[in-house]
């Protein structure tokens, strides 16, 4: 099977995904993982297509004309075999608190300096009686030597010290 990543933004009112799925239907090629979020009307989704070599030719062929077409900013990208990571054990770490400018960064930056992989961030903020909270959601993949008691007591250690509420538990997929 041959994969494509494809990355893009457009205005929600031109439904991107819904043509992206579209033309992935047409070219027999399946959506293996997709991604979508709406901001500020604006509609960004991720997506893993994968289908034999000649389907997923001819649906890169047919990406600039839908970009033209619908003014869809369309990136796309052939990822190299990806291989399984043997030693990591699949955890998320959750965070909540008054939000602060540089939050996230000090959460990626632990979690980098503990050389541990961030396979995923979710970051939402909101209004609660008028103060500003954020919550940040990582799946992180932690090594299997690393000791999970130590990492958890040095996370929340971080989080108290920037004055959130933390949580690290095992990814229950």
């Amino acid at each position: 099977m041959i994969v494509l990543t494809i990355l893009a933004l457009a205005d929600k009112t031109k439904n991107p995904l819904f043509l992206m799925a579209g033309l992935c239907s047409q070219h027999q090629c399946n959506i293996l993982n997709c991604y979508m979020s709406t901001m500020s009307g604006q509609q960004c989704f991720v997506m893993m297509i994968g289908g034999n070599w000649s389907d997923v030719a001819k649906l890169e062929t047919a990406l600039p004309s839908l970009q033209a077409e619908h003014g869809i900013l369309l990136i796309s990208n052939r990822p190299a075999a990806s291989t399984s990571e043997e030693g990591y054990l699949p955890y998320t770490a959750q965070m909540i608190g008054v939000d602060a400018p540089g939050t996230l960064g000090t959460a990626l930056q632990f979690f980098i300096t503990q050389q541990i992989n961030v396979d995923a961030v979710r970051s939402d903020t909101m209004s609660y009686n008028n103060t500003p909270i954020t919550t940040i959601t990582l799946a992180i993949n932690v090594p299997a030597n690393l000791s999970i008691a130590d990492l958890r007591d040095q996370f929340l250690l971080l989080c108290d010290e920037i004055n959130i509420d933390g949580n690290l538990e095992p990814d229950r997929r």
